[in-house]
């Protein structure tokens, strides 16, 4: 993550945990991570445009995020390759360990929604979501890469911590 997101989350006096204000649901809260539809609201206004993309009238720019699925490898200190859990057991005993991380498979967008700057300016600086932006229409176009799941019960990576203070 870009940046740690606790300090953004707030419980309030009824016990209801927030993030930048609006809502958690209740299944972010029992996993314990934001959910898309939170930070959509957070994000602010959308339009829905998938035909936008196809439309060459300039190049798209990346912004954010990648295009790319990332490709996580873990090594030990003789450069053999170990699970993510040989990795992290590894590492918790302070044994030599590599992570080496690259791009994959081109990502498949599902939905492009048309943001405004605030909003884009947002999921670059605290999420890894794939925004684009065309000059030459001046529109940021925030790709989403799921599909047929209500966004209530999409979660993102970003973590809420429980423990905030009241």
């Amino acid at each position: 993550m870009k940046k740690e997101l606790n300090e953004l989350c707030y419980k309030w006096d009824n016990g209801k945990i927030t993030f930048f204000g609006k809502e958690i649901s209740n299944y972010g809260l029992e996993n314990n991570k934001v959910d898309y539809n939170t930070l959509s609201i957070v994000v602010g206004d959308m339009i829905l445009n998938n035909d936008i993309i196809n439309n060459e009238v300039d190049y798209w720019d990346v912004e954010s995020g990648s295009l790319y699925e990332e490709v996580t490898t873990y090594y030990d200190s003789e450069y053999n390759e170990i699970t993510n859990e040989e990795y992290e057991e590894m590492k918790a005993q302070g044994l030599d360990v590599t992570e080496e991380t690259e791009a994959g498979d081109y990502k498949e967008f599902y939905q492009y929604y048309m943001i405004d700057g605030d909003g884009a300016d947002f999921l670059s600086r605290y999420t890894n979501e794939t925004i684009l932006y065309n000059d030459r229409l001046n529109v940021y176009l925030w790709c989403i890469d799921h599909w047929g799941t209500g966004w209530d019960y999409v979660l993102t990576e970003i973590e809420i911590y429980h423990d905030i203070e009241d």
